[in-house]
């Protein structure tokens, strides 16, 4: 097919989008395993910190690439002709990389809907405790529903049932959970992990859920046996009301369906393993990325580097 000069630089940023995070995500399922046993090594709320850099590298990494290496690799050495001929090849990527881009897109737009819808529902049918450092909306019936609501304005949401369950120092103990988690902005993190696309990424969505719980567990106990053990009963007391409503993706539930993920947090709890990692794991995946993002700015400055980059993207264009 023909194309102008400035739809070749799209055709080529979508190609590239598509195929850098479809390489990058690969490479990260065949570590899945690894990087989950190196978290398993760490503080709970540094390994979820590493998980989530992990499950959003695909697309921060392809967002990257594009803007920084394919996009003024075109520009500088690209000359300004009328027309030229796209490949096959690079058609179906921009138009893969197009689909896969708008999907998230919509799945992170109707994620964030639903979510305001929620928060408003309760705030119409529900009503609003004491004060407390977490707002709190408790509505009739619900079963075991007990969740912080909310990506910017968070909000606890609880069922009657699971407030009749629990007893004071309980309560207090879900309420310091939840706290943690709006915190740590979870529900925000839920937002940019449905916005990030990725392929093959289930392990570490499901492994970065699992110990920003294990992450928030510890900040309500604070490393308190007595307020880690009234967390532990709060959860097993939830978890035994009847399953209500499952909350929205954006909300943070206090206890899930799945039995062996509560058994384990209980069991961490009572046994008051929140100790933090060795030395050799404190460094931050973040600080990690920024180096990288440094090494990959330091090759947008070098003429060579760019040659190199125009010339893959040449091979892509044919």
């Amino acid at each position: 097919m023909t194309l102008s000069y400035p739809l070749r630089l799209m055709c080529l940023s979508l190609a590239c989008l598509f195929a850098v995070n479809l390489a990058s995500s690969i490479l990260l399922r065949c570590l899945a395993t690894r990087a989950i046993r190196r978290a398993e090594r760490m503080e709970a709320r540094q390994a979820a910190r590493f998980l989530l850099a992990l499950r959003l590298l695909p697309a921060v990494f392809a967002l990257f690439c594009v803007a920084g290496l394919c996009v003024p690799s075109y520009l500088w050495l690209e000359p300004v002709s009328a027309t030229e001929q796209a490949g096959a090849a690079c058609l179906i990527a921009a138009v893969l990389g197009a689909a896969l881009w708008m999907a998230s897109i919509v799945r992170a737009s109707l994620a964030a809907l639903r979510s305001f819808h929620f928060g408003r529902r309760c705030r119409r049918i529900g009503l609003k405790q004491g004060l407390t450092p977490l707002p709190i909306i408790e509505i009739a019936g619900g079963g075991r529903v007990v969740a912080l609501a909310g990506i910017f304005r968070s909000q606890l949401v609880m069922s009657s049932e699971v407030a009749a369950a629990l007893d004071p120092a309980q309560f207090d103990a879900v309420v310091w959970h939840e706290l943690a988690h709006h915190r740590s902005r979870d529900n925000f993190k839920r937002l940019l992990i449905a916005l990030a696309p990725g392929w093959f990424l289930g392990l570490h969505e499901r492994a970065w859920k699992r110990f920003s719980e294990w992450a928030a567990d510890d900040r309500a106990a604070a490393g308190d046996s007595r307020r880690a053990a009234d967390l532990a009963m709060a959860l097993v007391r939830v978890a035994r009301l009847e399953a209500g409503a499952l909350p929205p993706s954006l909300a943070t539930p206090l206890v899930t369906n799945n039995d062996a993920e509560l058994a384990a947090r209980v069991d961490r709890l009572l046994e008051n393993r929140t100790a933090g990692a060795a030395a050799s794991h404190r460094r931050s995946p973040w600080s990690i990325a920024a180096f990288a993002a440094g090494l990959v700015g330091i090759a947008m400055l070098s003429p060579a580097a760019l040659a190199w980059v125009h010339r893959i993207l040449e091979r892509l264009m044919d």
